[in-house]
């Protein structure tokens, strides 16, 4: 389980997620970053592809996810062409891993040419004007930002509250697409 909270301000984007990871009935908390060149992870917020990708749901579907968005993305920001680009998804987890495309359990917050869009139960694709989270924590996270927090103590509060949030809170302040300084 997961929470994951963004917000534009002052011309930048604030992410900002927790790093417990849940597997059945346990939980375990990932606080370590992968190196790899092209796919930059801070805890559940990845940098690939140009994009900046949060992502909540099954770790499973998530990983099929990271795979796909290293050589596919949006053909532009706007919200239609990220409605293919899910659908694309889609019929890609069909096609290589034998998954029913409804069965795929991801709940997602994108960032490209500074533009935020959150993509819930995979065919709602929302442009985000202000804020908004996904996961579990969601709507602490809402609530907290509602009366002014920003999404790293948005996802703090999440996580005191929300059982299945916890663990470091790890953030992306993001000055353009191309300019992101993480904590």
């Amino acid at each position: 389980m997961s929470v994951i909270a963004v917000r534009k301000h002052e011309g930048k984007i604030t992410i900002a997620c927790d790093s417990q990871s849940s597997w059945g009935n346990s939980y375990k908390t990932n606080t370590s970053d992968n190196s790899d060149k092209e796919l930059k992870n801070y805890g559940k917020i990845s940098k690939v592809n140009g994009m900046t990708i949060g992502c909540a749901g099954q770790c499973s579907h998530i990983a099929l996810f990271e795979i796909f968005t290293k050589t596919h993305k949006p053909k532009s920001a706007n919200r239609d062409e990220v409605l293919e680009w899910i659908i694309e998804f889609k019929e890609w987890v069909h096609k290589k891993a034998q998954i029913n495309w409804q069965d795929v359990s991801l709940a997602c917050i994108l960032i490209i040419e500074n533009k935020i869009f959150t993509i819930y139960s995979w065919l709602e694709v929302v442009e985000v004007k202000d804020f908004d989270a996904i996961g579990s924590g969601m709507w602490l996270a809402i609530g907290a930002m509602d009366i002014g927090a920003n999404p790293i103590k948005a996802v703090e509060v999440a996580s005191k509250y929300v059982l299945t949030c916890g663990g470091e809170t790890h953030h992306l302040i993001i000055d353009n697409q191309n300019n992101a300084n993480n904590g």
